[in-house]
């Protein structure tokens, strides 16, 4: 076993051996590591150091306590990458402007994508999802979530899991974003306008046309909300 001799305290040290493992292969995802007590003896720590170094590795994604059964090798990187960013929206008190500046570099890319990439099961799942919103439209909770649901397929169907990671832990602002917008206009069938056209262009793989149509989405709900999405330093004077 790799000897301890960085100035990190020794879980961290523990921590950081057990991920490089993980990383080059010596530990699989769904395989158990090795026990609490076999771990002490190759690394030469108190089990009260394992354990902390175990709960860290869980934090951040690499690994799952199992109670009963040991600690196993996982790989939950996109959860922990969308919970913090979850975290920073709420805790830095993220608005609709700055939801807006995002949605416009994250969704553009991810409609090109997706009408490149789109399968006949992502086309299925997308109409699905336009068919729910269209027949729901005096629903505001329903509506609201098959609308998210439609971004999310498509930053799926892009094929990006990190941008589907962006866009999943947006929800909350996303969703506030929709409502907001059914306050302004309650006439949901406007925005289905630029779900299906958007939808269209994807079935239809014309990448331009997607992102033309969900430029069009986008820039209608900031004006519907009245938001100015430029950054101050693009306004000239």
């Amino acid at each position: 076993m790799q000897p301890l001799r960085s100035n990190l305290k020794l879980s961290e040290q523990v921590q950081k051996i057990l991920i490089d493992k993980i990383e080059n292969g010596e530990y699989t995802v769904n395989e158990f590591l090795p026990s609490e007590a076999e771990l002490c003896d190759s690394f030469g720590v108190s089990r009260a150091t394992i354990r902390e170094a175990l709960r860290g590795l869980e934090s951040r994604g690499f690994v799952e306590l199992q109670h009963g059964k040991g600690v196993r090798v996982a790989n939950k990187s996109v959860e922990v990458l969308m919970e913090s960013l979850r975290s920073m929206i709420v805790r830095c008190d993220i608005g609709m402007e700055e939801l807006l500046q995002v949605r416009k570099v994250v969704e553009l890319e991810t409609v090109r994508l997706a009408a490149l990439h789109a399968t006949d099961s992502d086309l299925v799942a997308l109409e699905d999802t336009l068919r729910i919103m269209n027949d729901n439209i005096s629903s505001d909770d329903k509506y609201i979530q098959n609308d998210f649901l439609f971004h999310v397929l498509i930053a799926k169907t892009s094929g990006n899991r990190i941008l589907e990671s962006i866009l999943l832990s947006l929800e909350p602002l996303l969703k506030e974003c929709i409502q907001s917008t059914l306050k302004v206009d309650h006439r949901p069938e406007i925005s289905m306008n630029y779900h299906q056209k958007v939808f269209d262009s994807i079935r239809q793989g014309d990448a331009d046309g997607a992102v033309h149509h969900m430029r069009e989405h986008l820039d209608a709900t900031e004006n519907m909300l009245a938001i100015d999405v430029v950054p101050p330093y693009l306004h000239t004077s």
